[in-house]
């Protein structure tokens, strides 16, 4: 029998797993906290070489947190599954989270370059609801991926495996069974269509109250508006693009409703762009907002009263006053609601309201585990604040950087030494051409050598200053600007030499012409075949070169030149004329003739700021906090009984419980293991980093009934989801449209056994069709109470389980013959 091997590589509230199948392995999300602490991901690392595919639930840190660095640092190449939003807001979490620690730490782990490159660079699938992917490529070929929606977060997806052999494999971690605002319901139900093989079932959060979420919205939105009636302000941790939205539209609709004055604002480094991004992706959210876009044409995240603001800068240009503030991060550990917690934690009129459950060990942790008391609670705070370099520190700073500087610069006159060389190498390749006919080789090597020279002088030129021209390899046109006044005269003579050793023998050349001045120099091409005149206004070849696109010349970044940014703007030069022609041994300050021309042109360009160093300061505070302290539920997750109804419901082969604390994983697997235990279900419950646990594989066999058995099968439906139906039937040849599965066919003979009834272990046993099969069997039976009566048996069932039947009387024949009737007519599978 086949198996697969399942690792629970990280616990807790950050999730990665792997699941390995023969010689491919799927890393099931890889999660991380907001301390990026790397010896937390040694259980994958140590396994990634074996890693073929990445798969991605969510797009908050606890389930893809640490991909940046795993692909960035660790080398991982698997590409990467997830539905759109998973990737798009996945970007915003770890860009917020990044900027976050940078201004709060020497943080080096990853850059905005490596966010980059993961989100947009790597390979990455994109799936949406309900859409199969079939994998017939490499070593995941016979895999089938479909994600379904999982609730909770945008994107968020319950995955559904399809290995090779015809197994299902159901990943279904932190699942909402509510319809909210901005999301549907999960229907992990409806995912299930065969009993699957196994199902992973995160448990996080499931013992937690059941919420009511009307009186939920209503209890938050009185807290609010009690605190800013009392002039406080109220501030709401919460994440960068996930569970914000509910909260967003929450706010946005009361607002509205009730034309609040207050303001209310979204504070993030990426709420902006957050918004943007949930504008294009209604088609993952609830289908009331579908509706409501398709028939207004109003998009919900075009906010009116809910302001955006990237910095606390905008937010100190509002009015003192109460006001509510949306802040990340939940857990105050990082953020702009740390700061905002220690500027207003110690007011009695404001409020501190959570909606998520925080990690174990933060700061929001320790304070939702405080309880109050005649006393408040007295917390110990680190502040670190980025404040710019002054005196003696910004003076060697700036030394440091200068000495960086030259060795960059060093380095970039290399590279522009090298991109000369390989301009000049373009150049002789353009006058080297094949001469005319009758031409001797000898001839056109010395006619090369001489019009190399001329090339070198204007190279040398050119990298000294005196000029600098590029090819418009559009008109055809070399424009040139001499900036010596001294040297133009000179340069012409140069330039009409050269031009006229190139037209002596190419078929490609270039004619020149100088105006009076000698500022500009202007060629076109033009072919120069004996008998061929140029049609007047051309621009181009008539026919031209097959290797025209390597005639053309790059600049240091690989894109076209085209000389156009090099013409400089007369108006430019006429203000910069004084500086020009000045003496340059005056003391009359003004602009190098060297630079004149430069700086005129970057003035049209957008001045950039330049970069303040800064250093860390950090100070341990002693803080009271005064200010009111609420906890309001909207984590979204299942609760333990629907999670256990379900589960009983799927009735999976195997089931692995992850995610939670060992309470909730221990208490689940008490109800699930007691529902389960007539099926024959293993409950499992790994621990983190523990030996990979062999899930044993059924062999299935898929059957194809031909039309006629199909007319023929009575179906019986069991359980509230699956069908059982008894068959008479040969194997037959293959049909030729199902050529990969086994036919089945009438047998041609009457089936051999009656009807057999099974018993739903939810809607229990009927009494009235035990009594039916009795009267078939020859056995009078009757009602008595809850009881059936046959002879001196009475059949009743237990008080606890209707899933089965009690048998008391007499040892007799009576009592085997009912016995035999009743487990002939019913089994349990």
């Amino acid at each position: 029998m086949r198996s697969l091997a399942f690792s629970l590589l990280r616990g807790g509230q950050s999730r990665s797993h792997l699941v390995q199948y023969e010689d491919f392995a799927i890393l099931l999300d890889c999660g991380w906290t907001d301390a990026f602490k790397v010896d937390e991901l040694e259980p994958i690392i140590k396994v990634l070489d074996r890693v073929d595919a990445v798969i991605l639930s969510h797009p908050d840190l606890h389930h893809l947190g640490a991909l940046i660095y795993l692909i960035a640092k660790c080398g991982l190449k698997a590409p990467v599954y997830s539905t759109l939003p998973v990737r798009r807001m996945g970007e915003l979490f770890m860009t917020e989270a990044l900027l976050a620690k940078q201004a709060e730490s020497d943080f080096d782990l990853f850059g905005m370059e490596e966010v980059r490159q993961t989100f947009l660079e790597h390979p990455w699938f994109q799936l949406r609801y309900s859409q199969l992917l079939h994998i017939t490529e490499g070593r995941l070929s016979g895999l089938q991926l479909t994600p379904y929606n999982a609730g909770r977060m945008v994107g968020g997806a319950i995955w559904k495996l399809v290995l090779p052999d015809g197994s299902d494999l159901i990943y279904a971690l932190d699942w909402c069974h509510k319809r909210e605002r901005h999301l549907n319901m999960a229907l992990l139900s409806h995912v299930v269509t065969n009993r699957p093989a196994l199902v992973i079932a995160g448990v996080a959060g499931c013992l937690s109250p059941t919420v009511n979420l009307t009186k939920r919205d209503t209890e938050l939105l009185d807290v609010i508006l009690t605190t800013l009636r009392g002039d406080g302000s109220v501030l709401i941790p919460v994440d960068a693009a996930g569970r914000v939205l509910e909260l967003v539209l929450l706010l946005e609709e009361f607002w509205s409703r009730e034309k609040m004055a207050y303001p209310v604002v979204l504070l993030s480094r990426t709420c902006k762009t957050m918004l943007e991004r949930a504008q294009q992706q209604l088609e993952y959210m609830s289908n009331h907002i579908g509706d409501t876009f398709g028939t207004k044409r109003s998009n919900p995240f075009n906010l009116s009263f809910v302001k955006p603001m990237c910095g606390p800068e905008e937010l100190g240009h509002l009015p003192a006053g109460p006001k509510v503030v949306l802040a990340g991060s939940p857990n105050l550990d990082t953020g702009f609601s740390r700061n905002l917690f220690l500027q207003w934690a110690s007011d009695e009129k404001n409020t501190i309201c959570f909606v998520e459950r925080p990690e174990e060990g933060s700061l929001s942790d320790q304070i939702l585990k405080h309880v109050p008391g005649p006393e408040p609670l007295v917390l110990r705070v680190e502040r670190v604040d980025r404040v710019p370099l002054q005196g003696q520190e910004l003076d060697e700073y700036m030394i440091q950087r200068g000495q960086a500087v030259e060795v960059v610069v060093e380095e970039e006159m290399l590279e522009e030494d090298e991109s000369a060389d390989e301009a000049l190498e373009t150049v002789e390749h353009s006058i080297g051409m094949e001469g005319a006919s009758g031409e001797t080789r000898s001839e056109r090597d010395a006619d090369v050598e001489g019009r190399k020279q001329e090339a070198e002088m204007g190279e040398a030129m050119m990298m000294e200053g005196i000029i600098s021209w590029q090819v418009d390899t559009t008109t055809g046109t070399l424009p040139a600007v001499c900036e010596d006044v001294e040297m133009r005269q000179s340069m012409r003579e140069r330039f009409e030499g050269l031009l006229a050793l190139r037209r002596s023998s190419s078929l490609l050349s270039l004619s020149c012409h100088v105006d009076e001045d000698g500022l500009a120099v202007t060629t076109e091409r033009r072919v120069l075949t004996e008998g061929f005149d140029v049609p007047q206004g051309s621009s181009h070849a008539m026919y031209p070169d097959e290797d025209e696109p390597m005639l053309e010349v790059w600049d240091a970044y690989g894109m076209v030149s085209s000389g156009i940014h090099m013409e400089a703007n007369s108006s430019l030069l006429q203000s910069y004329e004084p500086a020009l022609n000045r003496d340059p041994n005056s003391s009359v300050p003004g602009i190098s003739p060297q630079h004149a021309l430069r700086d005129a042109v970057d003035m049209e360009e957008e001045e950039v700021e330049p970069e303040v160093p800064t250093k860390l300061l950090t100070e341990t505070i002693v803080m009271v906090l005064t200010a009111a302290v609420r906890f309001f539920d909207y984590s979204a997750r299942v609760d333990a009984r629907t999670l256990n109804t379900v589960l009983v419901d799927i009735a999976p082969r195997t089931l692995m419980l992850v995610g939670g604390t060992d309470i909730e994983v221990q208490e689940l697997s008490r109800q699930c293991s007691k529902g389960l235990s007539d099926l024959r279900t293993v409950v499992l419950c790994p621990a983190p980093g523990s030996t990979a646990v062999q899930v044993p594989l059924p062999r299935a066999v898929t059957m194809y009934l031909s039309d006629a058995l199909d007319e023929e099968v009575a179906v019986r439906p069991i359980m509230q989801r699956y069908a059982v139906a008894q068959l008479e039937a040969v194997i037959a040849a293959p049909d030729p449209h199902h050529p990969s599965f086994l036919q089945l066919q009438p047998s041609g003979e009457p089936p051999s056994g009656e009807d057999v009834f099974i018993a739903d272990s939810i809607a229990g046993v009927q009494l009235s069709l035990v009594k039916e099969a009795l009267a078939t069997a020859g056995l009078q039976s009757v009602f008595q109470g809850r009881k059936l009566v046959c002879g001196h048996v009475s059949i009743f069932h237990n008080a606890n389980d209707k899933a089965h039947l009690i048998l008391e009387g007499a040892l007799c024949e009576e009592f085997d013959k009912i016995k035999e009737v009743i487990y002939a007519q019913y089994s349990v599978c």
